[in-house]
């Protein structure tokens, strides 16, 4: 092999493997992440500050239309509903309408996870009294690669006590 010949190939393979160690080196940014429960965290905080701020939008990219069960009506709901709608409807019939978040737990396994807790919902429908209500609430979410997906979801605002245990009637 010549001395031009050699030199070429040293070079063609030095550049190859620092291609490779650079591209190694790098952040995977495209590639999957490992579901942490701070993630999850994030995104049950995330639905909720959309819900405050009436976004029905960030809410459907967030939360999208998920089969399950909510207190304002008996009846599952099917993730086939018209969703932007019935939020931007329920939003306009409130004067006003929020969610603090009162307790928040996570479990993770592999892509799945569930988030339960409590908030207030603090809200005031059109032509009614401001009502104050703590809802417990469960969400199955999971991860598909860089978002999660509401796989069902329960909310229900029994009578509680501050500890958030169920009162029961007299």
């Amino acid at each position: 092999m010549s001395r031009s010949k050699l030199f070429f190939a040293l070079n063609s393979s030095l550049g190859f493997f620092a291609v490779v160690l650079v591209l190694i080196g790098l952040p995977q940014s495209g590639a999957a992440q490992t579901p942490t429960p701070s993630m999850v965290e994030r995104h049950i905080q995330a639905i909720v500050a959309a819900y405050t701020a009436h976004d029905s939008q960030a809410i459907a990219r967030l939360d999208p239309a998920a089969p399950g069960f909510g207190f304002r009506t008996l009846p599952s709901r099917r993730s086939d509903r018209p969703y932007i709608e019935a939020l931007n409807s329920f939003f306009a019939n409130q004067d006003y309408y929020r969610i603090e978040l009162n307790e928040l737990t996570t479990e993770i396994d592999g892509d799945t996870a569930v988030a339960w807790g409590f908030w207030t919902e603090d809200f005031k429908e059109k032509n009614r009294s401001p009502e104050k209500v703590r809802v417990r609430f469960t969400f199955t979410l999971k991860y598909e690669g860089n978002a999660w997906r509401t796989l069902l979801y329960h909310r229900d605002a029994q009578k509680f006590d501050e500890k958030g245990a169920y009162l029961r009637s007299p």
